[in-house]
């Protein structure tokens, strides 16, 4: 019996997603946030997001990128479920949710930028994963 096109696409184990190219860009912009928000954290800085911050007080910083990679993943379900029925509807969903991830990083690289223009930086007197129990960072002018 030979094996026809049809027979090894049903065979085979992999499935190809809609829109590769969004997701793929997804994944880029929501990497590129979990880090610039960890340098954000490891320098003083704030999560100003309630539910990310919820997340990593109770969780961490492993657990914001579980967090925020559980959500990449149910956007990208959600838009290939819509894009089954509504091509369209899918793929403008998965643009917008590109859109939207840009937006805290762009906040976070202008919040860094700043920072490093102004000549300003934080100085931290520990490394990741020590006690951090009443140790403030200390603001520290770097002069040109």
């Amino acid at each position: 019996m030979e094996a026809t096109a049809d027979t090894i696409r049903k065979n085979d184990w992999r499935v190809s997603v809609r829109y590769p190219a969004l997701y793929l860009w997804l994944v880029f912009l929501s990497s590129l946030d979990v880090i610039l928000t960890r340098v954000i954290l490891f320098f003083g800085g704030i999560e100003v997001n309630p539910i990310a911050d919820r997340v990593i007080e109770g969780f961490g910083v492993p657990g914001m990128s579980l967090f925020k990679f559980s959500i990449v993943a149910f956007v990208i379900v959600i838009c290939e479920f819509l894009a089954s029925r509504r091509p369209k509807v899918g793929r403008n969903l998965a643009l917008a949710a590109v859109l939207i991830t840009c937006v805290p990083v762009l906040w976070s690289s202008s919040l860094l930028i700043s920072v490093a223009w102004s000549g300003q930086m934080l100085e931290m007197k520990i490394y990741p994963g020590e006690d951090t129990a009443g140790q403030q960072p200390a603001v520290v002018a770097v002069e040109q």
